[in-house]
This record gives C-alpha cells, sequence and structure tokens, in this order.
C-alpha cells in the first residue's frame, strides 16, 4: 500500500529537501487531498523556514536529523477513520464498503512504518473527540468536538504557553511533567476565535510575527490551538537561534 516507505520516492523527497536547505529551487509535485490525485509539477524557491510535511516525513535518518522540530499528528484512530468515511463517500463519491476496505487493507502498514515515527517527534499532536457517539454519522457536515492532547519533548519553558491558553484563550489546560522533565503533556479542552489566537500570538511572540512575509491566517477552535502551540515552539527555537 501507499503507506509502506516502498512504496515511495524517498530519495527524491530527501533530495528536494537537502536542495531547498542549500538555497535551491526545486520542481515538486504534491498529493491533493481533495481530488486524491497529483498535481502537476510547480516550483518552489527555498526560504529561511521549510515545512517537510508527508506520512513518511521521519523514515531517513538523514532527514529527521536534519529537523530543527519534529511534529508528529496522532489523531484518535476512530476520528481519522470517520474523517476519511465522510470525505471519500460525501466528496469523492466511493462506497461506504470500499472505503473501509481500503482502511482495513492499510492497517498493517500504518502500524509498521507511520506509527513508529512518533518515537522520534519532539511534540505530538493528538486530536481526540469529546463524544465517539458524534461519529456515526458519516452524513453530516457539522464539526466534531474535539480535545487536544499533546506532548512536548526535550523543550524550554512551556509555563507561558500554559498561562496564554488558560488566561487569553480561556481554555481548560492540565499539565503534567515527566519524572526527568523531558517530556511534558498538556490535555486542552475548549473553543476560542480566531481574534483570540492572534492575541494570543502577539503575546507570545511579537518578534517571531517579524519573520512572515505576510500576516498568518489564524484558524478558530482546536485548528488554532494547534497553530498557537507550533507557533510557540517555532518561537523559542528562534530565540534559541539568536541567542547562539
Amino acid at each position: 500500500t501507499h503507506i509502506n516507505p516502498m512504496a515511495n520516492d524517498l530519495q527524491t523527497f530527501s533530495n528536494d529537501l537537502f536542495n531547498l536547505r542549500d538555497g535551491k529551487s526545486i520542481n515538486q509535485r504534491r498529493y491533493d487531498h481533495n481530488t486524491g490525485k497529483m498535481t502537476k509539477h510547480f516550483k518552489v524557491r527555498s526560504n529561511r523556514f521549510i515545512i517537510a510535511s508527508g506520512l513518511h516525513t521521519f523514515s531517513l535518518p538523514l532527514v529527521r536529523e536534519a529537523c530543527n522540530i519534529r511534529i508528529y499528528l496522532d489523531i484518535d484512530e476512530d476520528l481519522r477513520r470517520f474523517y476519511k468515511i465522510r470525505r471519500d463517500t460525501t466528496i469523492r463519491g466511493h462506497s461506504l464498503e470500499d472505503v473501509i476496505s481500503s482502511i482495513e487493507s492499510r492497517e498493517t502498514d500504518s502500524e509498521n512504518f507511520v506509527k513508529p515515527q512518533a518515537n522520534y517527534a519532539d511534540l505530538i499532536m493528538s486530536l481526540r473527540p469529546m463524544n465517539k457517539d458524534n461519529l456515526n454519522n458519516y452524513n453530516s457536515d457539522e464539526n466534531i468536538p474535539t480535545s487536544l492532547f499533546l506532548k512536548i519533548r526535550n523543550s524550554y519553558n512551556e509555563l507561558s504557553l500554559q498561562r496564554v491558553l488558560i488566561g487569553i484563550l480561556g481554555l481548560n489546560v492540565d499539565l503534567s511533567v515527566s519524572k526527568d522533565g523531558s517530556e511534558i503533556s498538556m490535555d486542552i479542552e475548549g473553543d476560542c476565535s480566531a481574534d483570540d489566537i492572534h492575541q494570543a500570538a502577539l503575546i507570545l511572540s511579537p518578534m517571531t510575527l517579524e519573520y512572515l512575509d505576510e500576516n498568518p491566517h489564524w484558524e478558530s477552535g482546536m485548528l488554532g490551538i494547534m497553530q498557537i502551540v507550533i507557533f510557540s515552539q517555532i518561537s523559542q527555537l528562534i530565540t534559541k537561534s539568536i541567542s547562539e
């Protein structure tokens, strides 16, 4: 299946990534999740900030060691299954039986090749449904209320993030620290607006916003919370690089 690294051209992916890092432009195609097909080739120019995204980003040791921050999306399996079935049946026109068969055919490769990559992540973000009864209606286009569980490894200071999540965004946040202090866990529940997310970014690190070529598009709800968590991690990396 395409979940297996052998079905993917990871060598070209690696070469493209390092060419971008070295200031060179590349020609790339991208998988379009809306159509289920690959796009035509387009030019990607190098930049100071490079985002590599995909199922096998951490499969190659050389690639994962080159990353300044490694983020793994560990979505709840039932929620992921719901999103895929809803998308493939309502948008792509596949039958429910075909979609379920496709999911089941990939389970073994997912367990063997995708999920173990979480072991290499600095930040693990897990979306979880607040009520799994909401996952029974695939034809509904309503948003599924979710919570966010985080694992942050080898970070600097998450107290400022916690204060912003609670004080500015009004979220419920339970924080715990591992015995050796190397891993912080956060369980986050609640809702917030895009404007609130923008204000949180200004408080966390206004300096980081100055590095952007355009104003960021902040989301509301859990997507916005995920944005601000990642923004916080990047801000800490920038602060560290400046101090060095």
